[in-house]
């Protein structure tokens, strides 16, 4: 647990900016922290002392800020001491280990909350739409790219698909540590990889047409656009997002204009959509 939190209100400051703590809290083990700036303008969040200096420094990104949805973008790509601190982390290891999903917003934490803590699952598929994933893959394998808990996942493998996930919040030696000790040798230390797509681009490409890349309600930052522009020619890729989203959030890009319309069996929790993009 951190020991020298910031206290609601207090200034601190990063490059000559000067911003404030506007609310934190404990959870998963460490405090997160939501910052704004003097003048009003920016929204920063942050998980644990050591990050502040992370998002302020790295401010800039592909959202809109908003106050009720931060940047959470810099969590990514961290040193691996800080990146195993985080609460996304700590959390998508420990359900992909346990092989059950934890939902934070089913234990009275505001429903956007925990989503943006990372703390909530965005995609909830039937098991008829997940069914229907595996058939339409038709023995490719499928890669979830930012897995999250890998729940989708182990629910295509439990329907007789093949699937990994890619996922860069995760801490991938305590998860074959743990899931070895746990399951034995029913534990599949490759169903979940600690990758950037943009890691994995070497990967992908050898697996060419053998594999069915999937963004299922991704955050709303570049890598489903580096995703895509990262696999080979004739591979897919299945952005799979809200209706709502193809207007407020451009995640495709340029590949937009060539995303098509799927008509897809089973249904989700928020009734996501799901396109088709032919590199």
């Amino acid at each position: 647990m951190d020991t020298n939190k910031y206290n609601i209100g207090q200034e601190v400051i990063y490059n000559g900016k000067n911003y404030f703590i506007l609310n934190f809290r404990e959870f998963f083990g460490a405090y997160q922290y939501s910052l704004g700036k003097e003048n009003g303008g920016d929204f920063l969040f942050a998980c644990g002392e050591a990050q502040i200096n992370r998002a302020v420094n790295e401010e800039e990104s592909n959202h809109d800020y908003e106050p009720t949805k931060p940047d959470l973008s810099f969590l990514v790509d961290k040193p691996r001491k800080q990146q195993f601190d985080s609460s996304a982390a700590l959390l998508n290891t420990t359900s992909a280990v346990m092989r059950q999903p934890i939902d934070g917003s089913d234990t009275g934490i505001d429903p956007e909350i925990a989503k943006l803590c990372g703390s909530s699952l965005f995609f909830k598929p039937s098991r008829k739409m997940a069914k229907w994933l595996v058939k339409y893959a038709n023995g490719r394998t499928i890669i979830d790219i930012g897995a999250g808990q890998g729940h989708l996942v182990r629910m295509i493998k439990s329907l007789g698909g093949k699937a990994f996930g890619l996922e860069p919040n995760f801490d991938y030696g305590r998860y074959v540590e743990v899931g070895r000790l746990r399951w034995g040798s029913d534990f599949d230390i490759n169903e979940m990889l600690p990758w950037t797509v943009e890691k994995a681009k070497g990967m992908i490409a050898q697996m060419g047409n053998k594999a069915l890349l999937v963004f299922a309600r991704p955050c709303h930052s570049d890598f489903v656009y580096n995703g895509i522009k990262n696999m080979p020619e004739g591979m897919e890729a299945l952005y799979i997002t809200v209706p709502e989203n193809l207007e407020k959030h451009n995640d495709l890009g340029t590949y937009k204009s060539d995303a098509v319309l799927l008509e897809h069996e089973g249904e989700s929790e928020d009734g996501e959509i799901v396109m088709s993009i032919i590199k």
